[in-house]
């Protein structure tokens, strides 16, 4: 089933967009038998992120947020067989198809926050630390992150026995990088990812690690050598950051030259190269510098370049809050697909919780998330609106993603 085939009762005709986030978890596909099913599935999946937006995080913490917040919760969900279980919560998280609820995850997003023209997306991976198994084996999720919006705009599951350059291929296809910059740090430097990232009409920048080590060891020795000899080629951009004690130094270097690259034609559209070296003063002692090189297909400035890598690791500020504030890596779910509808349900409350912070923040003051939860837990009324405000935000122009 495709995304947009969730949102159609039949081919000629399409069922009304839904206003409301509990609307969308109800178009979620349900696998269990009819005669099991004691409670709906948009109930309990409804009441699983309700929790965890209210800082309940394990089934038994679901079972009770039920059972506190259960006239609350009857406005928005039927609950006809009461207040599912623990068990329930395990049973049914584990059935679900990942990919049909990453279907309606993105439909939601992009029916809550419009599109921006030249995004930034950056794919990086995270284990589920928590999912560990008896054999020592550690889930990992491979996530896109919107560097200008500041939301989860997919996730895939790394497969068993594989890595993050076979997920990458399987998430991009999910998302909507027309005309954006899409930046994946060394293991995805593969000429295949860069075909498909052009092929869907966006950009790349690839980190170059020593997992293309001559190609690594060409590209820096052309630009020191050019750098050295002052090549008009070469643009410069520097910045000088102090913060908590430190001070950062950041110098980019860029160059469009690249007839010296022997296998420029592998790299689909390859339209320049990149280098950062980044020098940190700590305690009055300065450390040896770092080097990073990238491959571009897009003409960047060598301002743009810099603010491009930096911007990339805005990510790690995703997997921070999913650690320390919805405590990702404490949870031991890891039945079938458990681990990986959770860690949706948690991007899906990250969303919401930057939503609301947005909302919120003024010149003086930028909420917490962790203050965010606490209010939604205490007060009926911010839970409401944190429900309702995805139908008000709704764009004309929202449109389904395309299909896997």
């Amino acid at each position: 089933m495709s995304a947009t085939q969730i949102f159609k009762a039949s081919p000629e005709v399409a069922v009304p967009m839904p206003r409301t986030l509990a609307e969308h978890l109800r178009r979620v596909p349900d696998p269990r038998l009819d005669r099991t099913k004691k409670h709906a599935l948009g109930d309990v999946l409804t009441v699983a992120t309700c929790a965890i937006l209210c800082g309940y995080h394990s089934y038994y913490d679901m079972e009770d947020f039920c059972a506190d917040y259960f006239g609350w919760l009857r406005q928005w969900l039927e609950l006809s067989g009461g207040v599912p279980s623990h068990d329930t919560f395990r049973r049914v998280l584990g059935l679900v198809d990942p990919k049909h609820f990453g279907n309606v995850f993105r439909l939601w997003t992009e029916a809550v926050w419009r599109r921006v023209e030249e995004d930034h997306v950056a794919v990086d991976g995270k284990a589920l630390r928590g999912s560990v198994d008896g054999l020592g084996s550690v889930q990992y999720i491979v996530n896109a992150w919107s560097a200008k919006r500041h939301l989860v705009l997919g996730q895939v599951k790394v497969q068993d026995k594989s890595n993050e350059i076979t997920a990458i291929p399987r998430l991009l296809p999910t998302l909507d990088i027309r005309g954006a910059l899409v930046s994946i740090d060394a293991i995805g430097c593969q000429t295949e990812i860069a075909g498909q990232i052009r092929s869907q009409g966006g950009h790349y920048l690839l980190a170059l690690k020593d997992n293309n080590p001559r190609v690594r060891e060409e590209m820096e020795s052309f630009l020191l050598d050019a750098i050295a000899h002052g090549e008009a080629h070469v643009e410069r951009f520097e910045t000088v950051d102090k913060e908590h004690g430190r001070l950062e130094r950041r110098v980019c270097h860029v160059s469009q030259r690249l007839g010296w690259f022997a296998d420029r034609s592998k790299w689909k559209d390859l339209r320049c190269v990149v280098m950062v070296e980044a020098t940190r003063t700590a305690k009055g002692v300065t450390g040896r510098p770092e080097r990073r090189l990238y491959l571009c297909s897009k003409a960047l400035t060598a301002q743009e370049a810099l603010e491009a890598t930096r911007a990339h690791w805005g990510v790690e500020s995703l997997h921070w809050v999913l650690d320390m504030v919805l405590e990702e890596d404490r949870s031991r779910a890891r039945d079938k697909n458990a681990a990986q509808n959770l860690a949706l349900i948690r991007r899906m409350v990250y969303n919401v919780l930057r939503a609301e912070r947005d909302a919120q923040a003024t010149e003086k003051k930028v909420p917490r998330l962790k203050q965010l939860m606490r209010r939604a837990a205490c007060k009926d009324e911010v839970r409401t609106r944190m429900m309702r405000v995805f139908g008000e935000r709704q764009t004309a122009d929202a449109r389904p993603p395309q299909e896997q």
